[in-house]
């Protein structure tokens, strides 16, 4: 899946317990909602999965991932 840099920011700061998202057909993350209770979001979501599997798989173990470099230029601490 591809999320862009500000989303795998927003999702990592996080501390919920789901995530509820929507993707288009190139596997690109297009809506997303942070939450602890994903049955409240099921009718407008399509997927959801645990927080903190959603980051293992998407984000810090992703072949997508960006640098931390490149994390800290854009969260202006580098």
């Amino acid at each position: 899946m591809k999320l862009t840099l500000s989303q795998k920011l927003n999702i990592l700061k996080s501390k919920k317990t789901f995530i509820s998202f929507n993707i288009d057909n190139d596997k690109k993350l297009i809506e997303y909602t942070l939450n602890d209770n994903f049955v409240r979001y099921k009718p407008k979501y399509n997927n959801f999965k645990l927080l903190d599997i959603f980051k293992d798989d998407y984000i810090l173990n992703s072949k997508q991932n960006y640098t931390l470099k490149q994390i800290l230029k854009q969260i202006n601490i580098y």
